[in-house]
């Protein structure tokens, strides 16, 4: 929009180049100080322990059903949230048939922008037919990406692109298992995908990001206390992900585990884990659902989740 503005305000033909060459500079600058910025907050994160301070800057209830959030983006001060509306639970199968487990069931797979206080801005669904469960959604800088998966392993799943003004989007390609979270590097050109259970993590070599056609590289998941929901890509080859997994004691008694995992791709393994064992007034662990992370002007490390169903709240926590 910044270099549709400046074409319009420039009527001389021979100013183009210089327009043209200003609006570059001006994204190139953007892009590196994000680059800095995601940088700066994989250093903020690894400076973190079990023992950091969480504290408590916000609760703001979403206005509208958010039915199961699953990944989370925020650009400014705009919020994207994915979610899944289940309408027929998937039933577990008594002699499982490989490789399903259990029934497809029905649903809808939703995509949500809102506002900071709550508000819906708009809103699409995504999917077909048994592919109908988003997982955790990245942001590249300029587009949003989203997986929608059958509700079930070793399935099926579209990735799409989307216009995070116009809500439009774009099927991108298909890819014959479950993809519960994606993440894009728009440095590299590569875009990494989570399993059921984040079991395995799967990685395409786009070019100017076109993945169709493009051979996957799988690599199984070294890390297994927690199962990812969300993650988001940071520059130097980085991704931020986090999740959860339940337990028992050793008197049968069950708990949930969270935590947040900066894995470092190079090597396709966790360089830092950080445990979450913050619950929310009602008891639902602060990693059950989406999360996002940034740095804000003050220096602040920043979290975002939405770890309830349906009548969600949005909380805001500075980890220190």
């Amino acid at each position: 929009m910044q270099l549709d503005f400046l074409l319009r305000r420039s009527r001389p033909i021979k100013t183009l180049g210089a327009v043209c060459a200003v609006a570059l500079a001006l994204q190139s600058a953007e892009l590196e100080a994000q680059h800095r910025l995601d940088d700066s907050l994989g250093a903020h994160i690894k400076r973190l322990d079990k023992s950091s301070r969480w504290t408590l800057l916000s609760q703001t209830p979403l206005q509208f059903n958010s039915h199961h959030p699953q990944g989370m983006v925020k650009i400014g001060e705009v919020f994207f949230l994915s979610s899944v509306e289940t309408i027929d639970a998937p039933v577990r199968l008594r002699e499982p048939a490989t490789p399903f487990d259990r029934t497809t069931g029905s649903g809808v797979g939703h995509l949500f922008k809102i506002s900071a206080s709550g508000s819906l801005l708009g809103h699409i669904t995504l999917g077909e037919g048994a592919m109908y469960h988003p997982g955790g959604i990245d942001f590249d800088g300029e587009s949003l990406w989203v997986s929608v998966a059958q509700y079930r392993p070793n399935s099926h799943s579209i990735v799409y692109k989307v216009d995070p003004d116009t809500l439009a989007a774009t099927e991108i390609f298909r890819f014959a298992d479950h993809l519960g979270a994606i993440a894009r590097d728009s440095a590299q050109d590569k875009l990494h995908g989570i399993s059921w259970g984040s079991r395995k993590i799967v990685s395409w070599q786009g070019e100017e990001a076109n993945y169709s056609n493009v051979p996957a590289t799988t690599t199984l998941n070294p890390s297994h206390y927690i199962d990812y929901q969300d993650c988001q890509s940071l520059s130097e080859n980085k991704m931020l992900c986090s999740g959860l997994s339940s337990y028992r004691d050793a008197t049968g008694a069950a708990f949930k585990l969270g935590g947040i995992d900066l894995i470092d791709l190079n090597v396709m393994r966790p360089e830092f884990q950080l445990p979450v064992t913050q619950t929310t007034a009602g008891g639902a662990l602060l990693t059950q659902n989406p999360f996002y992370a940034e740095l804000i002007e003050n220096g602040d490390l920043v979290f975002y989740f939405v770890p309830e169903d349906e009548q969600s709240f949005l909380y805001t926590y500075t980890l220190r």
